[in-house]
């Protein structure tokens, strides 16, 4: 009897963690206008496509489109997100939107699909709150990276 009682208990709580722990499946987006130092559309548009070849470089990450007179690229990108329970792959769009000094940065997460176990493959109906923060902050981090590169600022792999 108080191994049943144990195990209900037991029971009870991981029922009530994985539950508050557990986000509706609203997929995050954001946009970042910046300016751009000294650069018109054009230098903008070839440095942005070519941070996209050097990020992108994975076979599920690809450029998706492009259009250098509108100044338009739009990439798919795949971000492995593990936390110590799940182990999610998130899948995004990112376009960036150019004008003469100018980008518009907007990021869409469209799905998370499970990774391993019985339900591998599989499209997730609800995300652990781990695996959106680390989604987040991967997006954020990207952001940062194409705006510093953007800016004349060092490359991550640029220490040769």
């Amino acid at each position: 009897m108080e191994s049943r009682l144990f195990l209900i208990s037991i029971l009870t709580f991981f029922m009530f963690f994985s539950s508050s722990c557990v986000t509706p499946p609203k997929m995050y987006e954001t946009t970042k206008i910046e300016n751009v130092q000294n650069k018109n559309k054009q230098a903008i548009f070839d440095k942005t496509r070519q941070w996209f070849s050097e990020t992108f470089v994975s076979g599920k990450s690809v450029v998706d489109y492009e259009d250098k007179n509108a100044g338009v690229i739009i990439g798919n990108g795949v971000y492995a997100a593990r936390t110590l329970f799940s182990s999610m792959n998130a899948h995004y769009k990112m376009r960036v939107d150019i004008k003469d000094s100018k980008v518009r940065i907007n990021t869409k997460v469209s799905k998370y699909v499970i990774v391993g176990g019985q339900y591998s493959g599989v499209t997730a109906g609800n995300i652990p709150s781990g695996i959106t923060d680390k989604t987040k902050k991967h997006i954020k981090d990207l952001e940062l990276s194409l705006l510093g590169y953007l800016n004349g600022k060092s490359a991550p792999n640029d220490n040769w």
